[in-house]
């Protein structure tokens, strides 16, 4: 099924294709020792379409012909049913796209245990006394289309490793590496770190209950302005999924605090 042929019969205002196809790989280890591999990779075409004030956007991974034609038809039966609201047109293209080459497919044949093997010795070293976690690696290709003239294509990488360092029966220590090449990636590093915390949290003090200053560390500060960067989405405030829905000219954050969407950050997962 020709896809843009289709969509350009239907009369449709604005409409855009984007065709992904992500290939994971995926160790995931336990007491020190490796428990699960993965390899997969899925493809998926996600399709927007605009029509007297109607937008509609699906995707799906059934892409045999008789699969798309039958998306295809209920989106638009979707499209007809859905509410009518101000909305702006996809911008004329045609763009020139650019991709700073942040990306390393020889991760499509690195050897994973390796490195997990590299992690887990240097989180023993540190003093843990066993180590689980998992490994994934991947390569994502993607292709847009839109009825405005934008067609581009992209290819991105990154690796990512979650170490948990035990020590004794309760305490334990967490650390990461992400990158979007190898020779960023440091997995002695998160697992050396994993291990220090896991032997420090051996003998917890108790505090007196008051008012404290906290200072966060890079996971747990990353893992909120995560959450801040997904609601600051123009699409999910349209739709009315984020906390910033209706907070146009108020102040949502404290002084000092800026948030940049960087698309071509250099070892920016998904930049």
């Amino acid at each position: 099924m020709r896809l843009k042929e289709k969509l350009e019969s239907m009369s449709l205002e604005d409409y855009a294709i984007i065709e992904h196809t992500v290939r994971e790989r995926m160790l995931r280890f336990s007491d020190s020792s490796l428990t699960v591999a993965k390899d997969e990779e899925v493809s998926a075409v996600t399709i927007y379409m605009a029509k007297s004030g109607r937008r509609m956007l699906g995707t799906t991974s059934d892409l045999r012909p008789v699969g798309l034609e039958a998306f295809v038809e209920a989106l638009a039966s979707s499209l007809r049913t859905s509410p009518e609201a101000e909305y702006a047109h996809l911008p004329e293209g045609p763009f020139k796209y650019t991709h700073n080459g942040d990306a390393d497919e020889r991760l499509a044949e690195a050897d994973l245990a390796e490195l997990v093997e590299r992690a887990i010795n240097s989180a023993l070293e540190a003093g843990a006394e066993r180590v689980s976690g998992t490994l994934t690696a991947h390569l994502t290709e993607l292709a847009i289309s839109t009825s405005a003239g934008a067609e581009g294509s992209d290819f991105r990488t990154g690796i990512e490793l979650n170490v948990r360092a035990f020590c004794g029966k309760e305490a334990s220590g967490h650390d990461l590496s992400v990158a979007t090449k190898l020779e960023r990636f440091e997995p002695e590093s998160a697992g050396r770190t994993a291990g220090e915390y896991s032997v420090l949290a051996k003998n917890p003090r108790p505090i007196k209950e008051g008012r404290y200053d906290v200072m966060m560390g890079p996971t747990v500060a990353a893992s909120m302005f995560e959450l801040i960067g997904l609601h600051a989405s123009a699409f999910e405030i349209d739709a009315g999924l984020s906390i910033f829905t209706e907070k146009l000219d108020e102040k949502v954050a404290v002084e000092g605090f800026t948030l940049i969407d960087h698309g071509q950050i250099e070892n920016g997962l998904d930049s």
